[in-house]
């Protein structure tokens, strides 16, 4: 497992809350040129108020809790660390989605693994963007290489759905809900979502990346991708059982992925069909269905074997792949 870390972080990771740092000091730990060393604290002054640069220096006004990159790499299951091609930290990209496809390619049947404490430009489906606080959530993006005989099956993404709210349910005091197709909801509010890519190389082999974004704390930024006005965003903290760990959340979700993913190739969706329903916000709630480019109102009815939502509407029973699907309140 070839690990990258963002020299950034290995600068914040190594600072104290009060105690001032030099640029030079800074660069040193860094191993940074000065002006990359200049752009690195304007990236992270930008998006992290709680680093402030005095003349000639850096000061921690904040602790956040950063993911420590030696810790979550052991805290991976030691029968999956095989598994893993590259796995890279960062303190601030664009996205992980794209960023877990710029450090190499992995193998067929394993995984690279992109995290970050701050995305410029996270997104999740239908081009939304989502932003939440440095360090306020987990951002993270797992990329997977399939043979090019094998058929990626779209249900996948549901099966994942299912393995990260199991994982989501330790740190807290009620259960996660999953609405149709991958947003996880705690409170009524959503907690986290799920975007799936899926792309084929030269030569036919296809690379599935699954990308997560959970608030750990309320986003500092209301998330567009929220995207529903009656779901607010939600966090871990509000439903906390004890204190977080961002780093073992992460590494648990990581190690979630990869077990759905198996499990999903040797059992197929069936496996999780019954936990996902059991899990199921919109069920027998008054939905609205955007779709095909019309709107319709019914009644939502589960999903099927094939991981399609279930209306039912004045016209009859409405099966749906894909589309947009909102709560209507009453």
């Amino acid at each position: 497992m070839h690990v990258i870390v963002d020299p950034r972080l290995t600068v914040l990771r190594s600072m104290i809350p009060g105690e001032r740092v030099s640029l030079q000091e800074a660069r040193t730990r860094a191993n940074l040129s000065e002006a990359s060393m200049a752009e690195s604290v304007a990236a992270l002054t930008a998006v992290f108020p709680g680093l402030t640069t005095p003349p000639g220096g850096l000061e921690l006004t904040a602790c956040p809790d950063l993911i420590d990159p030696q810790r979550f790499c052991e805290s991976l299951p030691d029968d999956m660390q095989p598994r893993f091609s590259n796995v890279a930290i960062y303190a601030v990209c664009e996205s992980t989605n794209e960023e877990v496809m710029a450090i190499g390619l992995p193998s067929v049947n394993t995984c690279n693994v992109a995290l970050s404490e701050y995305q410029t430009g996270g997104r999740g489906r239908l081009g939304r963007s989502w932003s939440t606080g440095f360090a306020g959530g987990i951002c993270l993006t797992v990329a997977r290489r399939f043979a090019a005989a094998e058929r990626v099956d779209p249900t996948l993404t549901l099966a994942v759905g299912v393995q990260l709210a199991g994982v989501l349910d330790r740190w807290l005091s009620q259960p996660v809900l999953l609405k149709w197709p991958n947003d996880l909801i705690l409170d009524d509010g959503k907690l986290g979502g799920i975007l799936v890519e899926l792309s084929t190389l030269p030569g036919g082999d296809q690379i599935m990346r699954i990308g997560v974004g959970i608030n750990c704390d309320l986003p500092t930024i209301t998330p567009d991708s929220a995207g529903v006005a009656s779901l607010p965003p939600a966090s871990l903290a509000s439903r906390a059982r004890s204190a977080l760990d961002r780093t073992q959340i992460a590494a648990d979700l990581v190690a979630g992925i990869v077990r759905a993913l198996d499990r999903h190739r040797e059992e197929g969706f069936g496996a999780f069909q019954a936990d996902w329903q059991d899990r199921d916000y919109l069920r027998h709630q008054p939905v609205q269905v955007f779709s095909d480019e019309r709107v319709r109102h019914g009644l939502a009815r589960g999903i099927d074997e094939h991981g399609a939502l279930r209306v039912e509407t004045d016209e009859g029973l409405l099966t749906l792949m894909s589309g947009e699907v909102r709560v209507r309140r009453r």
